[in-house]
Parts: structure tokens; sequence; C-alpha cells
């Protein structure tokens, strides 16, 4: 999943996930967003996904509006920003057939086959 625009306590902000690997949640950040490079009506674009401009986590996301056309948004306190809401999601165990033995693992629902364990 990729970070998306979302409105979130009255503000907008870009909705980060990320999996957690030791146990089957998912956990999405909200991080406000400070300033824009052009002025646009962000309602028109809620749900749409952002892009990390810069590689590594620099607080610049990619707002794609038009083909070749980005609009670049800055949170908050740039890299440093806080989130001002955490949700915390179970990822429910896929289905399997009766008998067969799942586990969560590095991030992933896994099966135990005859030939060993395989992405469920």
């Amino acid at each position: 999943m990729n970070p998306k625009i979302v409105q979130c306590q009255g503000k907008w902000c870009i909705s980060s996930p990320y999996f957690l690997y030791n146990e089957p949640k998912m956990s999405i950040s909200h991080l406000p967003i400070g300033r824009r490079s052009q002025r646009i009506d962000l309602s028109f674009y809620e749900g749409n996904e952002v892009f990390p401009r810069h590689r590594g986590y620099s607080g610049v996301y990619a707002l794609r509006i038009a083909p070749y056309q980005h609009v670049d948004l800055y949170l908050v306190d740039g890299g440093k920003t806080q989130s001002i809401e955490t949700i915390t999601e179970d990822i429910p165990c896929p289905k399997v057939r009766n008998g067969i033995e799942t586990r969560f693992e590095n991030g992933r629902w896994e099966k135990l086959l005859k030939t060993g364990w395989k992405l469920a």
C-alpha cells in the first residue's frame, strides 16, 4: 500500500501504512501536510496516492495531478513530523483448507505444505 491523501481531525494528511513484522497488524499514521508547491484544492484528490519525492524520508511527497504534472506536498515539520493519529488494524489470516497449519512470519502469512512453508 502506498501513502494516500486523507482528511483527519479537520486537517489534510498523508496516511502512511506500515506492517508490523512480529504480529499480524498494520499501523496507519496520519501525517499533517504543511504547505504545497501550488495552490490546489486537495478535496478533489482525496484518496489519491502520493509518492516520496526523494529517496529516504525527507518529508516531501509528490501528488500527480495530470500526466507529467506533480504538486509537492510538504509535511509540517519536514522529516521530523509527528503523527496526529495512528490506527492499528488486524490482518486476518487468509482462508486455507482445513488441517493446514498457518503462521505469521516476517510480515506475511504462511501455510505449511509437504514442501515446507509457503506464502498463504
